[in-house]
Parts: C-alpha cells; structure tokens; sequence
C-alpha cells in the first residue's frame, strides 16, 4: 500500500497581517511548514511527500525547509493554483504512479500526532474516504441574511473538520478532475459531491490550524508541550558525534510460522550489560517473513532512546534486505521490486526503516540451529507463541491475503 502525502502550504496567510507566508512563520524557533512536514517524515506509513507553495516559495522551500531538516520522503515541490482545489490538484499530479492512498494536510496544521496520521491512513485502506476531526465544544448559531439567529442545530451531530483527510487515489484524483460540482471548502466536500461516504477519525484537540495572530498564542505553548522539533541536518551531524551517550545493545531475533502462511510468531531477546529482556507475540495468520521482520521491529521499539544495536538474525531476507540496501530501492521505486512485481511486506519494511533512522544498527547473520544460545532461545520463544491459544490478528496481511 503505496500511501503519498500532500501538503497544501501555498496559501498567503491574508488574516496573519503580515508580508511573509504563514506557512514560513516561526514557531519556538523552527519554521510552522518544517513542523508540518516533520511529522508525516516520521509517520512510517507515508511513503512520500509532495510539498505545494507559492510561485515565488518553490524553491526557497527546496532550500530552506526540504534540504535544511533533511527530508529525504519529499518527492517534489511544486508550484500551487489560484485556489486549494487547484493546488491540491498540483500535487496529485506530482504523486508517484504507484500512490495508492493520498493524505491532504494543512501547511498550518504543524501539531497534528504521528499516530493520528497512521489512523487515517489504515482508515482511507478500509473505508475509502476519512477526515480527521473533533467535535465541536461551543454552541452553533446559524443566521439568517440579517444576522439574526434562525437555527440552533443540536451539537452532538456537529464536528470540526480536520486534516489530514484520506482518500483511495483514484476517487480523489476523479473528483478534482471532474470538478464535482465546482469550488469546495474541502477535499471531502468534493467526494462528497460524487456520492462517497466519508468516515470520521477522532483526533486532538492541539491539532489547530493556524490562522489569525491569536492562534500564534496557542501553537506557542504547543510546540513547548511537544518538547520537541525537526532539527537541521548539521545539528542532527554534530549530536551524532557523542557517541559516548549512545547506549549498546545486542538484539537477537527469531521468527517461526507454522505452514506458510499460517499460525506464526517471533521472539527477541535484547543484551544491555548485565540486563537481559525476552519479548514475543503471535499471530494467527502470517508469514515466516513477516515474523523475522516483526521480531527486529519489536525489538528496536524497545529502546527508547538512540542506540547503537548489533541485530543477529538467521534470516537472510532480513539481514540481506537491509545490508544490501533491497528495502531502500524498494522504497525508492514505489515499493516495487522490479517493474512487475511489488515487494512483499512493504507495511513492515516501512516501520523498520523508520527505527533504522533512530538508531545505529549493524545487522549480521548467523546460522540457524548451530548451538547459538540467544539464537536458539528466539527460536523457543517464537515456536511457543505459534502453539499459544492467545494469538493476535496480523491485519495488514490479512487485509490483502482475503483480497
């Protein structure tokens, strides 16, 4: 599931009263855009990013936003329209061939949450068409034409839209291209118009776009409540340098699946000094694959802060993917491995390449079943979770294996 994610940021920002672009505006020190575009970098479900901007922003983005935090995801700048539809109609034009799914986010909505942006995205994959949003907390007013009160509609029913909103990318790209009815406030007002139902996905209240000089007020107390930002490359480079504050950590992985796909299970033993912590889970329908790349995902998302891991392994899928650069090619050509075929496991091989950016991992491959003690205890420990009565769902490829 190829998913791109479009970032509508060509707007002039008229109601912030001031010369320079909203969307270039700083907050706490780091530009409102680059806080945009950071959250859908570390997002591991989003494959790639297509920024759009004004004519006359193109390429300072490149530069300043794109080149600067280093994100690497973003697959084109381009130049918006006179208008959101127009632009966002830009930036479709600019997706891969291979998108399948497409996020439209605000430029202005720098707060939005990672995991809120993974839950439209596995909403869009089973509904269609999803916006993010809240309900709304104060009372609503409609007016008539003289400003007078006319209608009070019962709040329960009410909800603010959000972004990002999702949608397959062909639904999108037919409304935009059709025009569905003529101007729209939104993406999904133009679905909408086509007569798709439109799911919607909870999300926070701290995901606020910002419009007005007094919403700077809020997003400044945000950004200290998130304690964190994108940082610029050179910065990223010289924290990289005090390698002494880096943790090591041995990480031994193993994965077992009982017919291929069937019942499987995968087990991680993880070596800190004198410390030594065992994980595994099961799953009711899977792979042997899956289960060696989900053993290596599981546990690095154990360690919470940067580290530098050895990562032992007996499966040459695993080891060979990473070291020999396949996921990263895969990653490069739309999750394809070759003009025909896509690559397997591209929901997993998204997560582990996401950690693989957190922490320094030297992956090796050993043999299996050859007297290696932590080796054959992952292998206990992922054989016993295929025979427990407790096993999870693995929705992802069950989702595409009943297809």
């Amino acid at each position: 599931m190829f998913v791109s994610a479009i970032i509508a940021a060509a707007g002039r920002g008229a109601r912030m009263n001031g010369e320079t672009p909203k969307q270039f505006l700083e907050i706490d020190g780091v530009s409102m855009l680059a806080r945009t575009v950071w959250k859908f970098q570390r997002c591991a479900d989003v494959d790639e990013i297509i920024i759009v901007t004004g004519e006359d922003s193109v390429s300072f983005c490149e530069k300043n936003i794109v080149l600067k935090f280093g994100f690497d995801k973003t697959r084109a700048v381009v130049c918006g329209g006179d208008t959101r539809s127009a632009s966002v109609k830009a930036g479709l034009s600019a997706c891969s061939k291979n998108s399948e799914i497409v996020l439209i986010h605000d430029g202005a909505r720098p707060f939005v949450d990672v995991s809120d942006i993974s839950r439209v995205i596995e909403g869009t994959a089973r509904f269609k068409c999803c916006v993010l949003g809240a309900p709304v907390k104060d009372t609503i007013k409609i007016l008539d034409e003289g400003g007078f009160v006319e209608k009070t509609p019962l709040r329960g029913a009410l909800w603010g839209a959000q972004t990002p909103q999702g949608f397959e990318f062909a639904i999108l790209e037919r409304a935009h291209d059709e025009g569905a009815g003529g101007l729209a406030t939104d993406d999904c007002e133009l679905v909408e118009r086509l007569g798709y139902k439109v799911k919607m996905i909870v999300g926070s209240g701290y995901n606020i776009k910002i419009t007005t000089p007094e919403d700077s007020l809020f997003a400044d107390a945000i950004a200290k409540r998130e304690a964190s930002g994108p940082k610029e490359v050179w910065m990223e480079e010289k924290q990289s340098i005090d390698e002494e504050k880096r943790a090591s950590v041995e990480i031994y992985t193993d994965g077992a699946c009982s017919g291929n796909p069937g019942p499987g299970g995968y087990g991680a033993v993880l070596i800190y000094g004198d410390v030594r912590k065992e994980i595994s889970e099961g799953y009711k329908l899977t792979t042997n694959n899956r289960m060696e790349l989900m053993a290596a995902i599981k546990g690095l998302e154990q360690l919470k802060n940067p580290c530098d891991v050895t990562l032992y392994s007996d499966s040459k899928y695993l080891v060979d993917g990473v070291m020999k650069g396949w996921a990263k090619k895969w990653r490069a050509n739309g999750w394809m491995r070759n003009k025909t075929e896509k690559a397997l496991n591209d929901d997993l091989w998204k997560r582990l390449l996401t950690l693989l950016d957190k922490h320094n991992v030297t992956f090796k491959w050993i043999k299996g079943h050859a007297n290696n003690i932590e080796n054959e205890k992952c292998d206990v420990l992922a054989t016993n979770c295929v025979k427990s009565n407790l096993l999870l769902d693995d929705e992802n490829f069950m989702r595409n294996f009943y297809k």
